[in-house]
């Protein structure tokens, strides 16, 4: 006698209701990999800026007059800052033991959001204003 299969064929992601700690793990995944394929945005940055101080200056320029690269060098610094929060919140749990328990997950999950959302409205201020 076989047993029926119960398991879901197709998993809607929206309709799940996800606990912070995997919100914090789907979206550590996600950032890495567009942060892998800004990658080249990144090198034509560095290398506009190492070339002289001319056009290092022209790049400060064009950061600030031109949207497209300053929202794309903003979109790309938040990446990495919350790569590195949550890559930093993972790091904690796997050397220290730090959120091995639910409790203690939830709050370094909750801890890595509050901390990203303060750096990110930081970085508006500072940055756009």
């Amino acid at each position: 006698m076989t047993k029926e299969d119960t398991r879901p064929v197709f998993i809607n992601l929206l309709r799940i209701n996800l606990p912070i700690t995997g919100i914090v793990s789907i979206l550590h995944r996600i950032s890495g990999f567009i942060l892998f394929f800004s990658f080249p945005f990144l090198v034509w940055l560095l290398d506009r800026s190492l070339g002289s101080e001319s056009s290092y200056l022209s790049l400060l320029e064009d950061i600030n007059s031109n949207l497209l690269i300053k929202v794309g060098f903003s979109i790309v610094f938040m990446l990495l800052v919350y790569h590195l929060l949550a890559g930093i919140k993972k790091l904690l749990g796997e050397f220290f033991g730090i959120g091995e328990t639910l409790s203690s997950t939830k709050i370094t999950s909750w801890s890595t959001v509050v901390i990203f959302f303060f750096i990110l409205f930081l970085f508006i201020g500072v940055f756009w204003f």
